[in-house]
């Protein structure tokens, strides 16, 4: 646990300062950025994730790779980092 402690939660190494603060990544962490950047248009954003890949949008992968045989997987992304200014993504 020392090691964790010392690597991921050393203020050193995660000191970074951000106006709004999302804990968590996908749909949910999107929706609040945008919801965010629709009253504050400047504040700093940052979203932090335990996931592996940015926020996209999950119900639709379970029901249109099933029902549409058009649909890819790279229409799922919510570019939520490009689409919503003076935003910052850790995973």
């Amino acid at each position: 646990m020392t090691d964790y402690m010392n690597e991921k939660l050393n203020p050193q190494v995660m000191a970074s300062n951000y106006d709004y603060l999302i804990i968590g990544g996908g749909m949910a962490a999107d929706t609040a950025a945008r919801g965010i950047r629709e009253q504050d248009s400047f504040g700093s954003i940052g979203i932090l994730s335990a996931d592996s890949d940015e926020p996209y949008t999950r119900p639709a992968l379970t029901k249109k790779l099933w029902t549409d045989s058009t649909f890819t997987e790279d229409q799922v992304a919510l570019n939520t980092t490009k689409e919503t200014k003076n935003t910052t993504l850790k995973l």
